[in-house]
């Protein structure tokens, strides 16, 4: 789950049972109490019979697939999404706005973008081979993700992702982060493992 920085939504990568990942959204103006539906409905697939599905008023998903080749799924584990955030940044202008996402399975990432029509689209962008589990967002707006031996962050639009370099002198790559607690700008380094940078080809558009 992740909140946006700009509008106070809330955007949660919702893993499936066996056939189906989701995202769902709740708006900052949102009432508490609202059922996505889990286990009568996995996305928008009944996971029941068809008349219990009737009795339950489900907050549907702003996007779903399936764990097919042609959904986004596969990979070594069917399908496993892992919720990101809204880019909010300035250095990768071809992400603005949009929400940045991907499937540990296959490591490919994805951003999605509401449509004039007022729905959800989604696009791959890069194909990482990584199992990315986790994201991350610095001061600046500026997504990072983890694939649990490195942290990474966009560099540029071309989908080059560049691994944060080695701040504190040990063999490790770093992530820099702020103090906001008391009020700090003092830069701290957290060691993580892996040194090499690694560039990841774009795909898609």
């Amino acid at each position: 789950m992740a909140f946006d920085r700009l509008t106070g939504d809330l955007y949660i990568g919702d893993v499936g049972q066996g056939q189906r990942e989701e995202i769902d959204l709740l708006p900052l103006a949102t009432p508490g109490g609202q059922n996505f539906g889990w286990r009568v409905w996995e996305s928008t697939r009944c996971n029941r019979s068809s008349g219990e599905c009737a009795t339950v008023a489900q907050v549907p998903p702003i996007l779903e697939y399936d764990h097919t080749p042609a959904g986004a799924g596969t990979g070594f584990c069917g399908g496993s999404v892992s919720g990101g955030y809204r880019y909010r940044g300035t250095q990768v202008s071809g992400l603005a706005n949009r929400y940045v996402f991907t499937d540990y399975c296959t490591g490919r990432l994805w951003h999605a973008w509401l449509d004039d029509a007022g729905t959800w689209q989604r696009s791959m962008f890069a194909d990482t081979g990584m199992h990315i589990t986790s994201f991350g967002e610095d001061s600046n707006g500026e997504i990072l993700f983890t694939n649990a031996d490195a942290v990474y962050r966009f560099a540029a639009w071309e989908g080059r992702l560049v691994q944060l370099p080695d701040l504190n002198g040990d063999p490790r790559s770093d992530l820099v982060w702020r103090n906001r607690v008391d009020g700090s700008t003092t830069a701290r380094a957290i060691s993580l493992r892996g040194t090499a940078r690694r560039d990841i080809p774009r795909s898609g558009s």
